[in-house]
């Protein structure tokens, strides 16, 4: 006796869920909290954020370089000194040198950005003042400003240390400049420097930190009249062992910090990279994609054909200058933008 039957067979063995989740809008193993719904509601699921997780950020350290005022007759008197003479008659210190000077062509050094490896952020505080305390020890604490986050201090920073070492020759012709001028009349400031009372041997400090892409700034500072105080030469001791130092610290005295996040602070760096006033106003107010003219951005998505998400490209690119444009979204938010320069 034989029976006819009919079996359907699925054309897969397992059943989609993902996609009847999908199709039923099913959320399920994370939190889909918004921004909104954070700062209005509470959420005693409280499960992990993993779509609003905090993100990887990069670093840069850009200083803008001293006036040194570098006449024939200071350069005669660095290269004739004996505690100069040795880097400043070296074919790669003199070049280190001349890019210190007042006229030197660039206003950074960026040599600094390149072999930077490390840079200690201050927090903001405030103080506290104390009112009404009684007999059992109760009290009124009120906030206070404070301005300590701004004032002189001193930092160090980590840089990569190579064969022409280049960090260290800088810092210390940089260093025996300041020795010279303050100790004696061998070297002299500009008679603009001196009327003006401007310190031609003080730099800046910009930190920029970006979001992964390199360019969407997140935080920024400012450290004024910065100047290095130590040149580590004790990288040359030894213990019965090859030397090699593939790090030196480095010291900076700086006598300001300014606000962090200052719009202003961003202005500076354009400047610095020689934008007039009216570009500067342009690129601070809608922001625009390289300078005119023949000159563009080095990092824009058309220039790579490996799909790679700037900076992260294969090889070295090269810049001539930093600046920032300043944006806004479809919300309306400013975003604002480290875009290099060729």
């Amino acid at each position: 006796m034989s029976t006819n039957s009919s079996i359907e067979v699925s054309a897969s063995p397992y059943h989609d869920y993902t996609r009847d989740f999908k199709d039923k809008g099913v959320r399920y193993g994370w939190s889909y909290v918004d921004f909104d719904k954070m700062m209005r509601y509470f959420n005693i699921s409280r499960l992990p954020d993993y779509e609003n997780a905090a993100e990887p950020y990069i670093a840069y350290i850009l200083m803008s370089r001293p006036s040194l005022n570098l006449t024939s007759d200071n350069l005669a008197a660095l290269r004739n000194n004996a505690m100069s003479a040795a880097f400043a008659n070296d074919q790669y210190g003199a070049a280190m040198l001349r890019s210190l000077g007042a006229t030197a062509s660039n206003a950074w050094l960026p040599v600094f950005t390149t072999k930077a490896m490390s840079y200690s952020v201050s927090d903001f505080e405030l103080k506290t003042v104390e009112k009404g305390n009684t007999y059992f020890g109760h009290m009124i604490k009120y906030g206070k400003h404070s301005e300590e986050h701004k004032i002189a201090n001193t930092i160090s920073i980590d840089f990569r240390n190579d064969r022409y070492l280049s960090i260290m020759k800088l810092v210390y012709l940089w260093m025996v400049y300041i020795y010279q001028v303050s100790k004696n009349g061998s070297i002299k400031p500009s008679t603009e420097s001196e009327q003006n009372g401007i310190l031609d041997y003080a730099g800046s400090i910009y930190y920029l930190i970006t979001r992964r892409d390199g360019s969407e700034l997140v935080y920024w500072e400012k450290l004024v009249g910065v100047f290095p105080i130590r040149c580590p030469f004790s990288i040359f001791s030894s213990s019965d062992a090859l030397i090699l130092e593939d790090k030196v610290g480095i010291d900076f005295q700086y006598c300001i910090k300014a606000d962090p996040m200052d719009p202003s602070i961003l202005m500076d760096i354009n400047y610095l990279s020689g934008d007039s006033y009216d570009t500067i106003t342009k690129k601070m107010s809608y922001g625009y994609r390289g300078r005119e003219g023949s000159q563009k951005s080095v990092l824009t998505r058309e220039r790579f054909i490996d799909g790679r998400e700037t900076p992260f490209v294969r090889g070295d690119v090269f810049a001539s200058n930093p600046y920032i444009t300043v944006r806004r979204d479809t919300a309306g938010r400013l975003r604002y933008y480290l875009q290099w320069e060729a």
